[in-house]
C-alpha cells in the first residue's frame, strides 16, 4: 500500500509509555421507571459463563444478583442471575440503568419468574445503545437500580462494562474512508501505548482472532528498511464513535506499539486496555 496515511510510525520502544488516565462518569441521581416498552423476541443467549456478583446478599437484604453485559447473536444483553436468600418468594422485578457513556438502556422489560425461597432464576435483558449519554470522560461504569414487589428498598448497584462486547458489528471501514477519517482528525486526538508483554506471532491469526471481537482489519504494510509490520484496524463504539488503530510489531518479537486516533479521545485509554487483553 506504499506509505499508507503518509505516516512513518516510530520504531517500537521496549519501555511502556505512561497510560492516559481514565475519567469517572458523573453519578446523577435517577428514579426507577414504572414500565418499559413492549418486549421483543427473546434474544439468543451468549455461552454460559460465571457472572460476577454485583449485589451481595448483605447489600440486597438476602437477595444476591450477579450480572455482566455480554454480546449475543442478536446483540447486546445484560445477563443476570438472582439468588433468593430472603424468607419470602420474590417477583415483580424492575430495572433501570442510569445514563452512561455508551447510551446503554433496557430494550424490553425485565422478564423474570417468581423466585422461591432459596431459589435461583436467570434473565437476559436485551440492551439498546440509543439511551441517554452521560457527560464527562468515557467510563465503563454502569449504575443500576433494581426493585421487586416484596422488598420495599430499591437496590442501587454499580457494575463495570467489559468493553469488547460493545464493539459494534458495523465497525469495518474501506481504505478510502479510513484514510479520510484519519486525516480529518487533529493530532491532539492521537495517542499511543506500548504493549510490552504482547507478541504478534502471525498477522493472519491475529486478524482472525480480533475479527471475532468486531475489531476489523483494513490493511497492513512493512516499514521500509525494517522488519516491522504495521496493521491498520478499526473499531466502532456506541453510540457512534469510530476508533482507528495502528498496531506496529516485529513478528515473533515481544513488544507491540499501538496508536489510536478517534473523534472521542477520552475512549482511547479504555480501548488500549481492552485491546492489550485481547492480544495477550
Amino acid at each position: 500500500l506504499g506509505d499508507l496515511l503518509g505516516l512513518a510510525p516510530e520504531p517500537i520502544q521496549t519501555t511502556p509509555s505512561a497510560a492516559p488516565q481514565q475519567g469517572n462518569s458523573s453519578a446523577d441521581p435517577f428514579a426507577l421507571m414504572d414500565g418499559l416498552m413492549d418486549s421483543p423476541a427473546t434474544p439468543v443467549l451468549p455461552a454460559a459463563s460465571v457472572l460476577p456478583i454485583i449485589l451481595n446478599s448483605s447489600q440486597g437484604q438476602g437477595l444476591q444478583i450477579a450480572g455482566q453485559v455480554q454480546r449475543g447473536a442478536d446483540g447486546l444483553v445484560y445477563c443476570l442471575s438472582f439468588s433468593n436468600g430472603t424468607q419470602t418468594p420474590l417477583d415483580g422485578f424492575q430495572i433501570q440503568l442510569n445514563k452512561n457513556s455508551f447510551g446503554l438502556a433496557p430494550g424490553a422489560p425485565l422478564q423474570l419468574p417468581m423466585i422461591p425461597v432459596s431459589g435461583n432464576a436467570s434473565a437476559n435483558l436485551p440492551l439498546i445503545t440509543t439511551g441517554p449519554v452521560s457527560p464527562g470522560p468515557a467510563s465503563t461504569t454502569l449504575q443500576v437500580a433494581m426493585k421487586n414487589r416484596q422488598q420495599t428498598a430499591v437496590h442501587y448497584l454499580q457494575d463495570s462494562i467489559p468493553l469488547p462486547p460493545l464493539f459494534m458489528q458495523d465497525g469495518i471501514l474501506d481504505r478510502d474512508t479510513y484514510l479520510a477519517t484519519w486525516k480529518s482528525l487533529p493530532d491532539s486526538h492521537e495517542s499511543s501505548r506500548q504493549f510490552a508483554g504482547v507478541t504478534v506471532r502471525s498477522v493472519d491469526s491475529l486478524v482472525a482472532s480480533l475479527k471475532t471481537k468486531n475489531v476489523f482489519f483494513m490493511a497492513q504494510r512493512q516499514l521500509q528498511g525494517t522488519n516491522q509490520i504495521v496493521i491498520y484496524l478499526s473499531i466502532k463504539l456506541p453510540p457512534d464513535t469510530m476508533v482507528l488503530l495502528e498496531v506496529t510489531s516485529v513478528i515473533g518479537v515481544q513488544g507491540v506499539k499501538c496508536c489510536i486516533k478517534t473523534s472521542a479521545p477520552d475512549v482511547s485509554p479504555l480501548v488500549f486496555d481492552a485491546l492489550e487483553k485481547l492480544m495477550s
